[in-house]
């Protein structure tokens, strides 16, 4: 059943009323039996099988290449991870190390000072001095723009 709708009928040209409610009239629509069902040998039905054939081509061959390009950029992706986890993993144990052979260092040093200043508190003093001065640094080119 098909709606047909008069859109004449709206408020007729009187500008500033609220228009009417369009005027529905309802038409039956009985299809034609000899149409319902094209027949093989006619043209209009092989120009659609043909269609839908390239149109399932183009989407099998459209998937494909799809999936061709994710198993491509997952290959690229392994191997850059492959490549920079290594290189990160081996850079985070020599920050540690470097680390903890540099807070040895103090207290070697802070021990080792014990002969020539046996003020702790000087010593103390003495090896405080390049952490304050570096953080005066990194004050300072924090609150510098970049150039």
């Amino acid at each position: 059943m098909a709606v047909a709708v008069d859109p004449s009928r709206g408020n007729n040209g009187h500008h500033g009323q609220a228009p009417r409610r369009p005027q529905v009239h309802r038409v039956e629509v009985h299809p034609q039996p000899e149409r319902l069902h094209a027949m093989p040998d006619e043209p209009i039905g092989a120009v659609v099988r043909d269609a839908i054939d390239q149109t399932r081509e183009i989407v099998r061959d459209t998937v494909a290449i799809g999936a061709l390009e994710v198993k491509r950029v997952g290959l690229k992706a392994k191997r850059t991870v492959d490549d920079v986890a290594p290189r990160v993993l081996w850079g985070a144990a020599a920050w540690i190390m470097g680390a903890i052979g540099g807070v040895l260092l103090l207290i070697a040093a802070f021990i080792g000072a014990e002969v020539i200043i046996p003020s702790v508190a000087a010593r103390l003093a003495i090896i405080a001095l390049p952490f304050v001065a570096f953080a005066a640094y990194g004050g300072w080119r924090a609150g510098k723009p970049r150039a």
